[in-house]
């Protein structure tokens, strides 16, 4: 069994730029649902609840800016 990376302990501001995107930037630019993609975070990170408003947030962002639907 894979070990997921505890970063509940990072700064929530640093979690996406400098672990999630990293790792998980194809998955996170080219997937359409939320919901996908969070499973797939959570798969590898452990985070708190503030740490999953700023994924949130980055999502609604990189959706605002990309208007291109992936087919």
């Amino acid at each position: 069994m894979k070990k997921k990376v505890d970063l509940r302990k990072i700064r929530y501001t640093e979690v996406f730029r400098d672990y999630i995107f990293p790792v998980l930037a194809k998955e996170f630019l080219f997937s359409e649902n939320y919901e996908d993609f969070a499973q797939i975070v959570q798969g590898h990170f452990m985070l708190i609840e503030k740490q999953w408003e700023s994924l949130l947030i980055e999502w609604e962002f990189k959706n605002e800016i990309t208007p291109i639907k992936w087919t």
